[in-house]
């Protein structure tokens, strides 16, 4: 059995603290507002935050998924909307950067 770390250990990355931040009401639209105008390297209008959203599987035989932190973006755009999904990695063997510009 591996040793759960400490509140003190965590950083943003872990499970458990991006979902605070996502219920937290007074910084979690805020928090993840900045980090998506960092990623996506412009500005980001007015954004909704849901915690922990889960899409069942269509049938039986199919696996459903569980989202991290999923985000809405009111946009003046024909499509109106644009949705995030972010997850949380903390996995130190695995190079996220190349991951996703390989990928």
């Amino acid at each position: 059995m591996s040793k759960r770390p400490k509140l003190e250990e965590l950083n943003v990355l872990d499970d458990f603290m991006l979902n605070a931040i996502a219920n937290d009401p007074d910084v979690g639209e805020a928090f993840f507002k900045e980090v998506l105008s960092i990623l996506l390297e412009r500005e980001i209008g007015e954004i909704h935050v849901k915690a922990q959203s889960v899409i069942p599987g269509d049938t039986p035989e199919l696996r459903g998924i569980r989202l991290d932190v999923e985000i809405y973006e009111e946009d003046d755009s024909p499509a109106k909307c644009r949705i995030y999904n972010m997850e949380s990695q903390t996995y130190p063997e695995l190079d996220i950067q190349k991951t996703l510009l390989s990928g």
